[in-house]
């Protein structure tokens, strides 16, 4: 079911009016007869704290990835080496002597104060997943990668978001060059655009400055 679509320019951020989307969506849910807990989830692009406000302000949970910054890189850093639990990921392994998992990710958690601006703060839940570096497997240190998110949701973490996400084929071939095909050329790629748009009798996308005849 959707509860709220909203047309953009294509030029529109991914987290424009993700507020109010998430007022109509809450709204729309609950005029449909919800009654149960909602719990609002959204990646970096909708862990702002208009969002988390709106959240708390409408009394549903959120589960919202968060962009790193120089308080969240603090409170990662802050966390005990021991706090770390390996991701029970279908790939991991048991250790045959001591029965922990093998993986090559692992989770932790701790408490963090959002400032909501007003004087106005909110503690919630810093969950994070750390992923070694699969570019330096030989190293004498791991190199991790961490991936934030918040919470208010009193669900335990293994049931949470660091599970690994489903694959996103459609924009792997997009943003991962390692990951194209061999034959693949960029001069190829608009060759075949060109082709196909005299097929169609279409004319191929223009360049931004050329869009207007009259402009350079």
């Amino acid at each position: 079911m959707i509860a709220e679509a909203r047309l953009r320019s294509g030029r529109a951020g991914s987290g424009r009016a993700a507020a109010s989307q998430v007022t109509q969506a809450i709204t729309t849910a609950r005029g449909c007869g919800a009654t149960g807990a909602i719990m609002v989830r959204g990646d970096s692009a909708f862990g702002t704290k208009k969002v988390i406000t709106t959240c708390v302000e409408q009394g549903v949970e959120f589960s919202l990835a968060v962009a790193r910054n120089t308080r969240i890189n603090a409170a990662i850093e802050a966390i005990d080496e021991t706090a770390w639990t390996p991701v029970h990921y279908p790939g991991a392994v048991e250790d045959p002597d001591t029965g922990a998992l093998i993986s090559d990710a692992e989770v932790a958690e701790t408490s963090y104060t959002l400032p909501l601006g007003r004087g106005r703060t909110l503690t919630v839940r810093l969950v994070v997943r750390q992923v070694k570096d699969a570019r330096r497997p030989d190293g004498l240190f791991p190199v991790w990668h961490h991936h934030p998110f918040m919470t208010n949701s009193e669900l335990p973490h293994h049931r949470g978001r660091h599970h690994p996400p489903p694959p996103r084929h459609h924009r792997n071939h997009l943003r991962r060059p390692d990951r194209r095909a061999a034959d693949w050329h960029p001069v190829r790629a608009v060759r075949r655009e060109l082709r196909l748009a005299g097929c169609r009798g279409d004319h191929p996308q223009p360049a931004a400055r050329r869009r207007n005849p009259g402009r350079r």
